[in-house]
């Protein structure tokens, strides 16, 4: 029996054209690279069943050689092959039958429906009660019936859109997609969804195989037909409910026939038995209105600005065109479909101190928004922020002092050579080696340039009388440490405060090792466990290891209480996820 990670691996040999490299399987799984090896020896066991060789070569990964019949067939016995849950798996599937279930749900019958036990149950919905009070909702408990989502209908149905979206492998999309195209060659399980919504799935599908049937699926490029199906589910489930997202208004006949879906999406309410309002519909085009009048825009993202400059000392506010982007995106994101940024997680290790700063900012303004504050929604707003960053740095000019025996003469011919060949510099004043001092003091340079050796705590750089095509290099490679200018894509600045990912593999075992034994420092209050003190320095030196090759523990676990131990990796700027907390817990009295 393949675990659900397993299946994914198996499904991605099956469907991949070249080979895969362990190394972008641990990263789209966000596990080591062991946990994949570990894996792989199931999916060896099973792929050797069906008569196909998984095949490994250092340097270039692991593929499987099997013409295209064979693959079809392996991947239809992949849909009858049995799962396990682990966390994360009951987790997902634990919110999604909270989601559809009328009433109160029982732990015994998650119990039941997960295949663990009831305490089980009980320490997994602590965790989905935090999941869902992040996402302004909340899980009520009551006694001898159960347990119930409750909250804002808007956010409510904007969690579990992104939630099933979530749930769904790639796998899964490619069934949904292939069932609607050809009807007749498959009516197997799509994961959790056609299981749980069974009620409500075949219709919709129906009405979708009816709209590609009559062509009208050429009208449908455009759309995100995956997210419409996810929004007829949950209309679907809400309306059985009696939950509205507005008004009861229906449309007249006439207005159906405006939208060329709507007489579709219309047809699948009455085959379900459910009114057909016009509120829903709307929702289902995603046209529909999400109060964005309750949050002063123009004043919100003005503070914003404001207050993020503020918090982390840099002149955000000086980027005129930062309001104006910004501005947009939060005026669209009322509006557009609520999709999960790909790059959350990179964002999130990478500039976890922006994050959190960004964060409490947008619940302080918008608490009671109909906006939809998760983590994809802060990490678009990171995403404009470190733009404004780089645009801010890469204009500002480094401020320069240059020094010679005088003052005079010649700095004048170095500054001209300077000024012409390095750009990001202002030479701000020229001085003598007598004045160096004073001058520090008054103007506050950022580098000092000179003909002469000079004792200073700023970034100094001797150049000759005539400054040499090296002594230029060096004033550019300074500026550019200086100015530190982030890459949008969220490799910039690790959190670890490292100086930048060198390719020079001795410099990243030293930066490696001096970090982990600064936090290691920071640890010297605690008791650790006897006989494990060695192991425990262990750990924090493949911790720092993980953390710089992105490599992280992950899971859904949320660890309650340890806020000092928590502090001390917020004191030092790192996100460290709870796994990781948890792992340490391990060597701690």
């Amino acid at each position: 029996m393949l675990s659900s990670r397993e299946l994914k691996v198996t499904y991605k040999l099956l469907t991949a054209k070249n080979s895969t490299r362990i190394g972008d399987l641990s990263s789209s799984f966000n596990v080591s690279s062991r946990t994949i090896k570990y894996d792989l020896e199931n999916v060896r066991n099973f792929l050797n069943k069906h008569e196909v060789t998984v095949y490994s070569k250092a340097g270039k990964g692991i593929w499987i050689e099997a013409d295209d019949e064979k693959r079809k067939a392996i991947l239809v016995s992949l849909e009858s092959e049995g799962t396990y849950y682990d966390q994360s798996m009951r987790i997902q599937k634990a919110l999604l039958i909270l989601f559809v279930r009328e009433g109160y749900v029982t732990a015994a019958d998650l119990a039941e429906q997960l295949l663990v036990s009831r305490n089980t149950v009980l320490k997994d919905m602590r965790y989905i009660g935090k999941i869902l009070e992040d996402n302004g909702l909340t899980l009520s408990r009551k006694k001898s019936s159960g347990y119930k989502i409750l909250g804002d209908e808007h956010l409510l149905r904007d969690f579990f859109e992104l939630h099933i979206q979530k749930c769904l492998s790639v796998r899964d999309v490619y069934l949904i997609t292939n069932r609607i195209k050809s009807p007749g060659l498959s009516k197997k399980s799509i994961g959790d969804l056609s299981a749980l919504f069974s009620d409500f799935y075949d219709a919709i599908e129906a009405e979708m195989i009816e709209i590609f049937e009559e062509n009208a699926i050429v009208k449908l490029q455009n759309e995100n037909i995956i997210l419409m199906i996810i929004r007829l589910l949950i209309t679907s489930v809400r309306l059985k409910k009696g939950q509205l997202i507005g008004d009861a208004a229906c449309f007249s006949q006439g207005e159906l026939s405006e939208n060329y879906l709507y007489s579709y999406w219309a047809s699948a309410f009455e085959r379900l038995d459910l009114p057909v309002y016009k509120d829903e519909l709307k929702y289902i085009e995603g046209v529909f209105s999400k109060n964005s009048d309750e949050v002063d825009l123009a004043g919100f993202t003005s503070a914003l600005i404001k207050e993020v400059s503020e918090r982390q000392a840099f002149p955000y506010h000086e980027d005129a065109s930062l309001y104006t982007r910004l501005i947009s995106h939060l005026t669209t994101s009322l509006s557009q479909d609520i999709m999960e940024n790909p790059f959350n997680e990179v964002l999130l290790r990478a500039h976890y101190p922006l994050f959190q700063v960004i964060k409490e900012i947008c619940r302080k303004h918008v608490k009671n928004s109909k906006i939809l504050l998760n983590d994809s929604f802060i990490t678009y707003i990171i995403l404009h922020f470190l733009a404004s960053k780089r645009s801010i740095l890469s204009a500002m000019k480094v401020k320069a002092i240059l020094i010679c025996a005088t003052g005079r003469g010649a700095v004048r011919l170095i500054k001209r050579i300077i000024e012409s060949e390095v750009k990001d510099i202002e030479v701000v004043a020229n001085c003598s080696l007598v004045e160096v001092e004073h001058v520090i003091k008054e103007i506050q340079p950022d580098i000092l340039i000179s003909v002469f050796p000079v004792e200073s705590d700023l970034p100094t750089i001797v150049v000759d009388a005539i400054p040499s095509k090296e002594n230029l290099e060096i004033i550019k490679e300074t500026i550019a440490s200086i100015k530190k200018i982030p890459s949008v894509s969220g490799d910039m600045e690790n959190l670890l405060d490292f100086d930048s990912k060198s390719s020079n593999s001795e410099e990243v075992s030293q930066q490696i090792i001096l970090k982990a034994l600064e936090i290691y420092k920071q640890f010297e209050g605690y008791s650790i466990k006897r006989q494990l003190e060695f192991a425990f320095l262990s750990h924090i030196l493949l911790f720092a290891h993980r953390y710089w090759f992105e490599k992280q523990y992950h899971n859904n676990k949320t660890l309650e209480g340890h806020e000092s131990l928590k502090q001390i990796f917020r004191n030092m700027d790192i996100y460290i996820s709870d796994a990781e907390l948890e792992a340490l817990l391990n060597y701690i009295e």
